[in-house]
Parts: C-alpha cells; structure tokens; sequence
C-alpha cells in the first residue's frame, strides 16, 4: 500500500448509530448552549467523513434490516436546526429512504 493512500485512510472518520424498527437514531451529550459546548457537540458530527444509520428489525435485532450513508455535512445542518428548535437532536429511521442507502 502507497503511504499517501494509508495517511487517506486514517484521516477518514465514521460514527455509527443504530435502533430498532421504528425507533430512533440519537446523538447524546449535544449542548445547544454554551457556544463552546456547542462548537464541540457538532463537531463530533462535522468530523466524520461519513455518518451511518443501522436500523435492525424489532424480532431478531441481531440482523440488520438496512444501513443508510449519509454525508455528515448534510447531518451537520440538520443537527443545527435541531438545537436551535428543540435542544435535542433526533432522527426517525422513517426520515431515510431507499436512496440514502450504502
């Protein structure tokens, strides 16, 4: 393996989340104040090359029912709002469709 394409593959970062059928994926510990804590709570998020949500069915959670791919830039606006609305941040796995997928 070529050194530039090792250094590529260490410097990717991921955060996976996962939940059952019809349960939600939630980042914990996100401060919507004081702006440092905040700052830092999103970067947890902006840091990531790619963020992944496992929803696992509610029967057999030991099997994974679909995994979605998303952008953490697209996470990181959504996750924004979020504080600014509610103080929390949530996302249903019935938000993501078919296209989000990996």
């Amino acid at each position: 393996m070529q050194m530039p394409m090792l250094l590529e593959i260490q410097m990717k970062k991921y955060e996976y989340l996962c939940c059952k059928e019809s349960g939600s994926f939630q980042f914990d510990r996100m401060f919507k104040e004081p702006k440092e804590k905040r700052e830092k709570s999103l970067n947890r998020i902006t840091r990531n090359t790619k963020i992944y949500f496992a929803v696992f069915y509610a029967r057999n959670q030991l099997k994974c029912k679909i995994i979605y791919e998303l952008n953490s830039q697209d996470i990181s606006i959504k996750a924004e709002q979020k504080l600014d609305d509610k103080g929390i941040i949530v996302y249903q796995s019935r938000d993501y469709h078919e296209s989000d997928t990996c």
